[in-house]
């Protein structure tokens, strides 16, 4: 197949979140696995410096019949994968991403919608005609509206499918309804099953009707996006697609998350020989100026500080497992409520805690494989990466059972019943006292059942959530959105 895969941010060039990681993970994939893939982004102003060849020194952007945009098309390449850099300094020239650091930038509707319909022109300017065009998140959403009705006239693209992932159902593009002939919406499509949302545009929910097929990043988040009190406000749109929403969980790239070959670590282990894993704990601790001690446990945490990732319950939490006498590392940027907050537990508890606010690559896998238990207390996770990626590093995730994290970590049984295939600790409730609880357990299994801890461990260690898998489900999909495109399904 040809595809044409639209993201707002790749892996290696520029991340803010797991739709990074996917973004590069899974067109490396699909290029392996012999398809001919083409990612298009922004070129943000950090991209800009890297100073990457100019492919097309303009390409004209029609986002509506009577208004022209123009860009300058930039190429690099990530795995073997094509990357084209759509350069519009106005949109894409900014210090932020989404937002100026307070709130997202109120054009953020039009600079996505300029990147999704570039993204077509530039596969007709290329002459790179899609089978099927990936869509990723509100950001690109609107693409498969563009397919479906700025495009219908036009045989380029008369059998090219689409599909929608859904990577974070709480964030939509909605902007003013004023904005529709910006952005080329018709009258007719500003309903209430398409992008019509209480008067204003929702690029999301919209996508979503305008798709062929559409996914969620794990099974158990598809489901709950179906359900009235988990669905974001869009359980009904969510439902209307029926059987063309379905849920593919995200793989790891265990070429760049193994422990034994991480060039990050100053120490290499597996499953067979955990004294590495000793070793990057005592070298984390003193980096960090913690006191130096493997019998201490360490729990970590590397997250967006969000309400979304349950920081309201964990800060609180921690003020009750610190006096306990572990360790804590976080690393992660977000809200500045919380950064202080975690910055008050850091100057409390000196010898216990440190919190680095921001976000380190080479860092993030030097604490996943320092900690011990690695703390993920989601109000919902879509799919989650770091519990994947902690189970290798043989720190055993404490997540909230929700979403992703209920497909991929095996939770222990209160009676331990499932003892032999656990490899984590779970709670249900949305509260800091089940957390809390959770904690403490984790705790007293280190210290009274260490045989518990390392059977849990090396179960942990032994799994695997790889991207051949998730790619073999992606390829159906596709297959499935190109027959429906074609009225053959």
């Amino acid at each position: 197949m040809n595809i044409l895969f639209l993201s707002s941010e790749v892996q290696g060039l520029l991340k803010t979140g797991g739709l990074a990681d996917v973004a590069r993970a899974l067109p490396k994939q699909l290029k392996q696995s012999g398809h001919d893939i083409r990612v298009v982004m922004p070129c943000y102003r950090s991209l800009l410096g890297k100073n990457f060849p100019v492919v097309l020194p303009t390409l004209i952007v029609p986002l509506t019949p009577t208004d022209n945009y123009y860009c300058t098309v930039r190429q690099t390449t990530l795995d073997d994968v094509p990357v084209y850099l759509i350069e519009h300094n106005h949109f894409f020239g900014r210090h932020g991403i989404y937002d100026d650091g307070e709130q997202g930038y109120h054009d953020n509707a039009l600079r996505f919608a300029f990147l999704s319909k570039a993204a077509l022109e530039l596969s007709r300017a290329l002459d790179f005609q899609p089978d099927l065009v990936q869509a990723n998140d509100w950001q690109t959403a609107i693409a498969s509206y563009y397919l479906k009705h700025h495009y219908s006239y036009d045989d380029f693209f008369a059998n090219t499918g689409s599909v929608l992932t859904v990577h974070n159902g709480s964030y939509q593009g909605k902007c003013s309804g004023d904005l529709r002939y910006a952005l080329g919406i018709a009258p007719e499509h500003m309903q209430a099953q398409a992008f019509e949302d209480w008067g204003q545009i929702n690029l999301l929910k919209g996508g979503l009707y305008f798709t062929d097929k559409a996914n969620a990043v794990s099974p158990g988040y598809r489901e709950e996006l179906r359900q009235e009190s988990t669905g974001h406000g869009l359980h009904m749109a969510f439902t209307a697609k029926g059987e063309d929403l379905v849920g593919i969980l995200n793989g790891c790239d265990y070429g760049e998350w193994n422990p034994a070959t991480d060039p990050a670590l100053p120490f290499h282990y597996d499953a067979d020989n955990l004294t590495g894993k000793k070793q990057v704990k005592l070298a984390l601790q003193q980096e960090l100026g913690l006191t130096s001690d493997a019998n201490l446990p360490l729990f970590a945490n590397i997250s967006r500080l969000t309400g979304q990732k349950g920081f309201q319950m964990l800060v609180p939490a921690l003020y009750d497992l610190v006096n306990q006498g572990v360790q804590v590392v976080l690393l992660g940027s977000g809200e500045l409520s919380y950064a202080l907050q975690l910055q008050e537990i850091a100057r409390r508890f000196p010898d216990n805690v440190r919190f680095i606010y921001g976000y380190d690559e080479a860092l993030s896998h030097r604490i996943e494989a320092a900690s011990d238990f690695f703390m993920m207390p989601s109000v919902f996770e879509p799919c989650g990466l770091n519990q994947i990626y902690s189970l290798r590093y043989g720190s055993l995730p404490i997540v909230r059972a929700t979403g992703g994290l209920i497909d991929t970590v095996e939770a222990l049984a209160v009676d331990e019943s499932n003892k032999d295939k656990a490899t984590g600790l779970s709670f249900e409730g949305f509260n800091f006292h089940d957390l809390a609880w959770t904690l403490k357990r984790a705790e007293w299994i280190w210290y009274n059942n260490p045989e518990l801890y390392l059977q849990m461990q090396q179960q942990a260690m032994a799994q695997s959530f790889t991207w051949q898998s998730a790619c073999e489900q992606y390829q159906q999909l596709y297959k499935a959105a190109i027959l429906k495109a074609c009225g053959l399904a």
